[in-house]
């Protein structure tokens, strides 16, 4: 057995108290209500990364991800999810730079309101949004995976991960918030009934009542969620039955962080599967609706080789630059059905 030197001891027991002062902001539901909020924490973290003793650990089936591997630091088995390297910001400069460029670029998306020629420039930006987007989401679920209680955090996580979005709309000039409508019920001439929508977005300068329950042209409902898993049923669903209700094509999209999660294949813990539902998401957009658009921060080239999902699964960044003004200036479609 090794001994454990004093100095040593010490040393554990400070990185583990700033571990724990970062699980403790994490978990105020006070915090990060600006985006300058993020770049502090993570910048933080991304220093404390290079000096405490967490390992990271190279897939050995899927080398494009990591994981971090905190044995070292609790002395118990705790190992986070995937992490894309190709994606996640590990060095200090570079994160603070990049997170100055993405809030520049927000700004000109504010200013630009989808004119192409304003966003052409926007071509070169070589995935920025996402990787700054992505760094700062999976040091969020990487402190979250070093807690004791996994359903409190990934519930957080979760929460987290949907604020940031939020964020980033508002940025843009939009306005994100839930609503309940009111929909006719079917063969009658006086019934309605109640109709929850996670998140409404629309043009801020839109002025609706506190007690709006309608949805209105040049409206999007988005559901912002880490992953797909178990969610693709209710997303469809709902897109279905609003234009059968409402009698018109009602813009529906889905963001996602990624679609994967870490394994164990043999005696291997640090493999990578994927738990995106390709059949399923094929059979609802067959024979039940078409969304208006995926959107994925983490998108897998995969995705992209499929002919079947092209148009439909596509990168965070095509919603912001271009997917979100046409939706938003979308005239009313009836759907045809009666």
């Amino acid at each position: 057995m090794t001994r454990r030197t004093p100095g040593a001891d010490s040393q554990s027991d400070d990185y583990n108290r700033i571990l724990q002062r970062f699980q403790k902001k994490m978990l105020d539901t006070l915090a990060f209500q600006q985006l300058d909020e993020y770049k502090d924490y993570c910048t933080d973290f991304i220093k404390f990364m290079k000096v405490s003793p967490i390992e990271c650990v190279v897939s050995s089936s899927h080398p494009p991800y990591m994981f971090l591997n905190y044995q070292n630091l609790l002395g118990i088995r705790r190992i986070t999810r995937p992490i894309n390297r190709y994606l996640f910001i590990n060095d200090i400069d570079e994160f603070e730079y990049n997170f100055e460029v993405f809030k520049d670029m927000l700004e000109d998306l504010r200013l630009a309101r989808g004119e192409w020629a304003a966003l052409s420039r926007f071509s070169q930006a070589d995935g920025l949004i996402n990787r700054v987007v992505y760094t700062i989401q999976q040091i969020i679920g990487s402190i979250s995976d070093s807690l004791e209680s996994s359903n409190q955090s990934r519930k957080r996580t979760g929460q987290l991960f949907e604020g940031l979005i939020k964020q980033i709309f508002h940025e843009v000039g939009l306005k994100s918030s839930p609503r309940t409508i009111r929909l006719p019920v079917p063969d009658t001439t006086a019934e309605h009934m109640s109709y929850e929508l996670d998140i409404v977005l629309s043009l801020e300068e839109r002025q609706l009542s506190s007690s709006e329950s309608y949805l209105h042209s040049g409206e999007i409902i988005a559901s912002i969620k880490t992953t797909s898993k178990d969610r693709l049923d209710k997303i469809f669903l709902d897109k279905y039955l609003l234009d059968r209700l409402l009698k018109r094509k009602t813009p529906v999209v889905a963001i996602f962080l990624h679609d994967i999660q870490r394994a164990t294949i043999g005696d291997n813990e640090f493999c990578v599967r994927s738990t995106f539902k390709r059949n399923h998401f094929l059979v609802y957009s067959y024979l039940l609706t078409r969304l208006e658009g995926v959107y994925y921060v983490d998108y897998r080239p995969e995705l992209g080789a499929d002919q079947r999902l092209q148009g439909q699964v596509k990168s965070f960044q095509d919603l912001l630059f271009h997917d979100l003004w046409l939706l938003l200036n979308q005239p009313d479609q009836p759907t045809g059905t009666s």
